[in-house]
């Protein structure tokens, strides 16, 4: 994530999403300055313990992580907690954009984060995912950073 804030920094802004989707394949890049949607002045990391992550979140804003996303393919819903399955190489950058909890099917409660992908609306629930947090499931709190506006 730092790669792309240093890019987005330097090249003045970076597109809409509207018109510049995701389009999953290699290709060049195509930015266009008159599409530019967002601005930002900095970036920083966040400290790695889910506990300062959660509040950090609240206080600031969302998250840039980068996780093991190995997994993720088969993932249709629900709070993803695949324990050992999902490792720590990193391979895919999302956005944590909140946090809560739910029941699962032992009546337990469980806590996750929620995650925003950049699969598109068609994938997970809705192009988001609920991975369980406190574990550092997938390698989330391995690189949390955030761009300043």
């Amino acid at each position: 994530m730092p790669n792309a804030f240093q890019y987005i920094i330097n090249n003045g802004g970076i597109d809409t999403e509207d018109s510049y989707p995701y389009l999953a394949a290699d290709s060049t890049c195509s930015f266009d300055p008159k599409n530019v949607g967002a601005k930002i002045s900095n970036w920083t990391m966040v400290p790695n313990d889910e506990d300062q992550m959660a509040a950090y979140l609240v206080n600031v804003g969302p998250l840039s992580i980068a996780v093991d996303a190995t997994m993720w393919q088969f993932y249709i819903g629900g709070v993803l907690d695949v324990g050992s399955f999902c490792g720590d190489s990193l391979d895919h950058g999302v956005l944590i954009v909140g946090f809560g909890s739910s029941t699962d099917i032992f009546f337990e409660t469980v806590n996750y984060w929620l995650i925003k992908n950049s699969w598109g609306g068609d994938w997970g629930e809705a192009g988001y995912i609920r991975i369980y947090k406190g574990d550092d499931e997938c390698g989330v709190n391995m690189f949390p950073c955030t761009s300043i506006a």
